[in-house]
């Protein structure tokens, strides 16, 4: 068996075809495989790489797919050789892909070498400045960042380009503590926590002022805290997939709102605070147990697509005709079974749904919905159409199946673009 020895905690033997890396006589972890095998001619290709990491990123290397062919004993020297370079060069992180430095240094650490415990803080710092995401979302993920002081990390923070940490993608934190650390990031504009265990809303994220667009989708959370009303720039709210059931007041202060996605919930009522919401254009209420259509709603002007299906409403008020700027809503599966008048008042309204519904009858006044393309009727009680859909030039298809509709007036023949289906 090829022994060979980096240093007093660092031994690596050739185990069959295998290289085993030791630390302190203990069985650590064995090389996989070599990464880089780089022909003379593409070296200075890489002239600007600074670390193996962005190498590897280079070269879009996939683990677990890299094929090569290279003798055991030869793969064995090469990766005692890389090791020995690294330890040369005060276990520099660069040297090494951070699955393996990291990882390797925080077990000396561990296990008591003294150039480990000096360099270990200072290598995660230099890299997270360092500026290339890979790097710096492994390191957030694993929590090497909880190795630094609080006094650390702001110095760390107040290190990295602005312009780093708005880009830096944080889509896939799915790890406990990695809340604990965004709460420096105090100019991130976009972070997404579809993490699957959140019960309660961190409140730390009330203070990260440069929020535009924040995503907790698919949680467990049942409630906001009031101090999410302090996010004024935030413009992006998702929250589907929750157990949330009620909504602080305070979210009438987010008025550069532009959407918000409540979908998958428990609310059964809004905060009327919602009608200051007067930049609000998409807004998800489906799948909550919502009774009465709430009357906030009528105060959003601005409002062009409304989303509240697979609710429990019965009834549709009158002040829904004030939101003019409807462009598509979706009432699917409530518990309706009448139209207000008022209806006509949605000029710009160009797809409606009103499937699964108990509805026997249709107002004349939904003749006035010029701009209507899309209608979708089927799954209620309807025995006729109001004379007055002939008036609807713009619209090009009708879902009608599961009614009564014995006939369909005369003039729905001036609709020369219609498609009726399922009748």
């Amino acid at each position: 068996m090829e022994e060979f020895k980096v240093n007093n905690f660092i031994t690596l033997r050739l185990e069959g075809k295998d290289t085993v890396i030791y630390v302190a006589g203990k069985r650590f972890q064995q090389c996989k495989y070599l990464l880089l095998n780089i022909p003379i001619e593409k070296v200075s290709t890489f002239d600007e790489v600074k670390s193996i990491d962005e190498a590897v990123e280079k070269l879009s290397i996939k683990f677990g797919k890299y094929k090569k062919n290279i003798l055991p004993k030869t793969e064995f020297w090469a990766h005692c050789s890389n090791l020995q370079v690294w330890m040369e060069n005060d276990y520099n992180t660069r040297l090494l892909h951070r699955n393996l430095g990291f990882p390797l240094l925080k077990k000396l650490t561990e296990v008591g070498d003294i150039k480990a415990k000096r360099v270990f803080k200072e290598e995660i710092a230099k890299r997270f400045i360092s500026g290339f995401p890979p790097t710096m979302l492994y390191l957030l993920k694993e929590g090497y960042l909880e190795h630094l002081s609080e006094e650390e990390m702001k110095a760390v923070i107040e290190t990295i380009n602005i312009d780093q940490i708005k880009r830096l993608d944080l889509d896939d934190m799915r790890y406990v503590k990695i809340p604990e650390i965004i709460k420096y990031f105090t100019s991130l504009e976009s972070l997404n926590l579809d993490l699957n265990y959140i019960t309660f809303f961190p409140e730390f994220i009330g203070k990260l002022k440069s929020l535009n667009e924040l995503c907790l989708y698919n949680n467990r959370l049942k409630t906001l805290p009031d101090n999410i009303g302090e996010l004024l720039q935030l413009e992006i709210l998702e929250m589907g997939n929750n157990k949330v059931e009620i909504l602080p007041n305070s979210i009438g202060n987010l008025k550069a709102l532009k959407k918000i996605n409540l979908s998958e919930n428990q609310i059964t009522t809004l905060p009327v605070s919602i009608s200051n919401l007067q930049q609000l254009e998409i807004l998800d209420l489906s799948y909550n147990k919502i009774e009465q259509f709430p009357d906030s709603l009528c105060k959003l002007s601005s409002l062009k697509n409304l989303n509240i299906s697979n609710n429990k409403i019965l009834d549709i008020p009158d002040c829904a005709g004030n939101m003019k700027s409807l462009e598509m809503l979706n009432l699917t599966k409530n518990y309706l079974k009448k139209l207000p008048n008022s209806i006509k008042f949605l000029r710009n309204l160009k797809w409606l749904s009103l499937s699964v519904n108990n509805i026997v009858k249709l107002p004349e006044s939904i003749g006035k919905l010029k701009k209507l393309e899309f209608l979708n009727l089927s799954n209620n009680n309807l025995t006729s159409l109001p004379v007055s859909f002939g008036n609807l030039k713009n619209l090009k298809k009708i879902y009608l199946k599961n009614n009564d509709i014995q006939e369909l007036p005369n003039s729905i023949e001036n609709l020369e673009f219609l498609e009726v289906l399922d009748i």
